[in-house]
């Protein structure tokens, strides 16, 4: 019995040394747990900061985010109407620019014509002033005739037998009728003028 006694013993002492070492792996076991629970609720408490501090900054960019689109918005419809503004001045001064245009070009037109009117008053002119200057030379010459007649020349254009004189004076009159009837203006260039008038 002893012998049992003694493997008993020895069993119980074998059996409390490994208890002991279990309890002493268990107790290590527990506070290598514990550890990792605290360091696992030190990371989730972080976590959890770290969280409600990014929820924050989000809200804050959130409603940053959200005034800048109103203000976008604000401006996009100022924008909006600004473009509507101008549009509605270019149609105003596209209209403008064409009425213009129309005018200028009537304007140069009629500018051309009254450079044609003046160019052909000025012909006309011209044409007068030559007709002008030859009848007055037309007129000196038949003054100088009559001037320079004397006595014997009345004496001869009477004399009734040969008639010489006679035909010599009415040649000299046909003569300067057609001088005259060369120098009248054409009706075409009197009634255009008096037209114009």
């Amino acid at each position: 019995m002893r012998v049992h006694s003694l493997i008993l013993m020895s069993a119980v002492f074998l059996h409390a040394g490994h208890a002991v070492a279990d309890e002493r792996a268990l107790q290590q076991a527990l506070a290598k747990a514990q550890v990792m629970l605290k360091q696992t609720s030190a990371e989730k408490l972080a976590a959890e900061q770290e969280l409600t501090k990014l929820k924050q900054e989000f809200e804050q960019y959130k409603k940053k985010a959200e005034g800048e689109l109103a203000a976008r918005e604000v401006g996009a419809e100022r924008l909006a109407g600004n473009v509507n503004t101008l549009k509605e001045r270019y149609v105003a001064l596209a209209e403008k620019f064409q009425q213009l245009q129309i005018a200028h070009r009537n304007v140069v037109l009629g500018g051309k014509e009254s450079e044609r009117e003046i160019e052909r008053a000025k012909q006309n002119f011209q044409l007068c002033f030559d007709n002008n200057k030859k009848l007055f030379d037309i007129n000196q010459e038949i003054l100088g005739n009559y001037q320079d007649k004397g006595f014997w020349d009345v004496l001869q254009q009477k004399e009734p037998f040969t008639g010489f004189a006679s035909v010599k004076l009415e040649t000299l009159i046909q003569e300067y009728q057609y001088q005259n009837e060369d120098l009248k203006l054409e009706d075409s260039l009197l009634s255009a003028h008096d037209l114009k008038q």
